[in-house]
């Protein structure tokens, strides 16, 4: 099975990305092509939470597929398995930010 992974650095706190996270609706934010997710349960986000999302990825334009939520640790890890044509899962993680070693610059904002 192909294995994806990639890496975005945010220089703030795990505390303060989680509100911005865990609100699947938000996720659209983060999309540069049209793309949307809407919640299939009522209430919010937790181990079991069941979401459906719809939007562009390549060959697909209206792509849909419905997402889980696996695991959740706040502020630091959530985790998702999706289904479509495929099975697919991710985890979302977040750690304190680097900061400069002794000696080097401080990390850029």
């Amino acid at each position: 099975m192909p294995i994806v992974k990639c890496a975005i650095q945010v220089n703030r706190r795990p505390e303060e990305v989680w509100p911005y996270l865990t609100p699947f609706s938000r996720h659209a934010e983060w999309s540069p092509k049209p793309w949307k997710m809407e919640g299939l349960i009522e209430g919010p986000v937790r181990v079991g939470s069941r979401f459906r999302s719809t939007g562009w990825i390549p060959r697909d334009a209206n792509h849909v597929n419905d997402v889980e939520i696996t695991a959740m640790e706040p502020p630091r890890r959530l985790a998702f398995s999706s289904e479509e044509k495929a099975r697919c899962s991710g985890t979302n993680s977040a750690s304190p930010p680097r900061t400069a070693e002794p000696g080097s610059s401080a990390p850029s904002t």
